[in-house]
């Protein structure tokens, strides 16, 4: 029997600076409780978790300036996995500059998952030396070590300077659709676009 799987909402760092908006991830209680202990100078989001474990499952924490549900169940379907080798793609940021990016590998998995009677196509995905191509000098590629979204959202494997693995730890949104059906026929390899991961480590930037 697989794992229930809930929504946490955490405050957006893809968005300019002067607004707040949340984003949802979705995960099992162990995946957000292993997140939440990782952070710092957050004790108001570990307070909830500690209230929800105990009983308390309208417990709440901050986000976006609101207070809002630590975590709601939601219903998960389909699930595939794909392999991408040599991996090249346009990530743009949310000012619509574009970074041209680079994996030697990526391991991604897709569900679908129905939150308040949206189904939702979401990824995760594990990336093998992620990298960009340097604005400046074109043949070289920058290694991704640094992220500018919302704390710990990646688990890092820095082995060496040659082989570096970043993980996202939950599914995230990539597109929206108003039924179950429409939401399988887009479970396709070509669909898939990392935008909403790849937020997660530029942010605003």
């Amino acid at each position: 029997m697989k794992e229930p799987i809930y929504a946490l909402a955490l405050d957006d760092y893809a968005t300019v600076s002067f607004c707040s908006f949340s984003k949802n991830y979705y995960g099992t209680v162990d995946e957000i409780s292993e997140f939440i202990s990782s952070l710092e100078n957050n004790e108001r989001i570990k307070v909830a978790l500690e209230e929800y474990k105990s009983g308390n499952k309208n417990a709440e924490h901050i986000v976006a300036y609101k207070s809002t549900k630590l975590l709601t169940p939601v219903i998960s379907h389909s699930s595939h996995i794909y392999v991408f080798e040599d991996e090249k793609w346009t990530h743009e940021n949310i000012y619509g500059y574009p970074y041209e990016m680079h994996a030697d590998r990526i391991e991604a998995q897709q569900i679908i998952i129905n939150h308040n009677n949206n189904f939702l196509r979401c990824i995760k995905a594990t990336f093998f030396n992620l990298s960009y191509q340097d604005l400046i000098r074109k043949d070289k590629l920058v290694p991704i070590k640094k992220f500018w979204g919302f704390p710990n959202l990646y688990k890092t494997n820095f082995i060496n300077k040659d082989k570096c693995i970043i993980e996202s730890r939950f599914f995230v949104v990539e597109e929206t659709y108003a039924s179950y059906k429409e939401a399988s026929d887009s479970l396709d390899i070509e669909r898939i676009t990392f935008k909403s991961l790849m937020d997660d480590i530029f942010g605003d930037g």
